[in-house]
């Protein structure tokens, strides 16, 4: 079965896990601007890597598919959102970031395995690492964005590894994936 056949066999938890996300953020997201529709490519991500997974149940993987992609939105609202000069307060997209955080790693807790949090905390920290080590001066935006995306990609797939004990056949055709499908994502936003 190739990759995209996958994605689509995937589409109706993706469709749940987005309306988990918008929901979210209708009733706690207050310090960044309110969003209509929340894409959920990284959440489709996860469900189909976890789908040839011997314990793949829609019900467990939701919150690691919502918190995944809390989780991409609150890195971009951190690096990438640039604040308006006539808010007057420029850490307002650094601090809707940390709120975002907050709700993913909420999320990806409500699973109840610390083994889910370390890779959650480890890809947060791949990014941030990176970005620390980039000359402003030297900045590629794009490459930069590619990089970030790829990394929350792969926390995608080792949680969807690790909750759906995914065999390493499933796992590496789907890392395989990643540079396409995190390309995808950013020619998106």
């Amino acid at each position: 079965m190739e990759v995209q056949e996958v994605f689509t066999a995937v589409e109706p938890e993706s469709d749940q896990a987005n309306t988990m996300v918008e929901q979210l953020f209708s009733r706690e997201h207050r310090l960044v601007a309110a969003r209509t529709r929340v894409d959920s490519p990284r959440a489709r991500f996860l469900l189909a890597s976890a789908r040839p997974g011997a314990n793949y149940r829609t019900e467990e993987l939701y919150p690691l598919a919502v918190g995944v992609e809390l989780l991409a939105e609150a890195i971009r609202q951190h690096y990438e959102t640039i604040p308006d000069p006539g808010d007057g307060d420029p850490s307002t997209s650094v601090l809707g970031g940390d709120r975002i955080y907050a709700l993913a790693m909420k999320s990806i807790c409500s699973v109840g395995r610390s083994d889910l949090i370390g890779i959650a905390a480890k890809t947060v920290q791949r990014i941030s690492e990176a970005e620390a080590a980039i000359d402003p001066i030297e900045s590629r935006a794009r490459q930069r964005r590619m990089q970030r995306e790829s990394d929350i990609l792969e926390g995608a797939l080792q949680m969807a590894e690790a909750a759906a004990e995914v065999p390493r056949l499933g796992v590496e055709k789907m890392r395989m994936q990643i540079p396409i499908v995190a390309a995808e994502n950013i020619a998106s936003i």
